[in-house]
């Protein structure tokens, strides 16, 4: 089981809920969130990552930040973010 948000899903119905699409990770230069950006991005998932490192690290996803398949946006979740999807 994964707990992704408010919900536990189970990880066959998570891999095919998001197959082919790109995936919002929330406070993803954590440990927690680099960890998951890491797994989906090693799926093939385009994977965004939005964090304002407030406790977090960049180092987690410094591995990540080069490959064209992953962005990462500096910006707190507190606010509203619009993003526009191909």
């Amino acid at each position: 089981m994964i707990f992704f948000g408010f919900f536990w899903v189970s990880i066959k119905a998570f891999s095919q809920l998001f197959r082919a699409m790109c995936i919002l990770v929330t406070s993803g230069a954590g440990f927690l969130g680099s960890c998951f950006c890491h797994q989906l991005f090693v799926k093939g998932r385009d994977v965004v990552c939005v964090d304002i490192f407030f406790t977090n690290n960049k180092t987690n996803i410094s591995h990540l930040l080069k490959n064209p398949n992953f962005e990462f946006i500096r910006y707190s979740v507190i606010d509203h973010l619009k993003l526009e999807a191909e």
